[in-house]
């Protein structure tokens, strides 16, 4: 993607396929600023800013990161995996507060005792 107005390019991976990306965003670059016959200084972008969160299906949505230096990344997630991840969170989290409770009555009981 190139935005010739900021002189900004982006390359858009996967986040399994980031290091690719950085490499295409330096060969862009290279080839760009060498053989520019203007001598634009061209840079990775920053300026563009896609929507964090791109509905793909309705169970499937992909979670889209801002660009840094011209790589934008995304990791596409099932909403039924992120709903179950959360509950496992969320009852793990209520677990540990339970039991931080309960061990916290047993020892105000035992130091009233």
């Amino acid at each position: 993607m190139i935005n010739f107005t900021t002189k900004e390019i982006y390359e858009i991976k996967s986040i399994a396929s980031a290091a690719a990306g950085v490499a295409k965003i330096a060969l862009y670059l290279y080839a760009l600023n060498r053989f520019d016959k203007r001598k634009t200084k061209w840079q990775g972008g920053t300026t563009f800013r896609p929507r964090n969160i791109i509905r793909l299906s309705p169970v499937t949505i992909a979670l889209v990161s801002p660009p840094i230096l011209g790589l934008i990344t995304y990791e596409v997630v099932d909403t039924f995996e992120i709903y179950f991840l959360v509950r496992l969170a969320l009852e793990d989290f209520t677990l540990g507060i339970t039991v931080e409770v309960g061990t916290a009555t047993a020892l105000a009981a035992e130091g009233a005792a």
